[in-house]
């Protein structure tokens, strides 16, 4: 049970989106910067926290 709710949790979140930054200044320098929108998987659930809950949760699993 708890591996099917962390493979739907998982495909709902998705992956994280890049975001390229388009400033003069950036472009000057000869340097693409990209910036990982991990912001923007899920309005409660995002960044850090899923990273963190995910290997938890994985751990979880494997010990049940």
């Amino acid at each position: 049970m708890l591996n099917k709710k962390l493979i739907a949790l998982e495909q709902k979140l998705g992956r994280s989106i890049l975001n390229k930054i388009d400033e003069p200044f950036i472009q000057e320098q000869g340097v693409e910067l990209w910036i990982k929108r991990d912001d923007l998987l899920h309005p409660v659930i995002s960044g850090n926290k899923w990273r963190k809950l995910k290997y938890i949760l994985n751990h979880a699993k494997v010990s049940i």
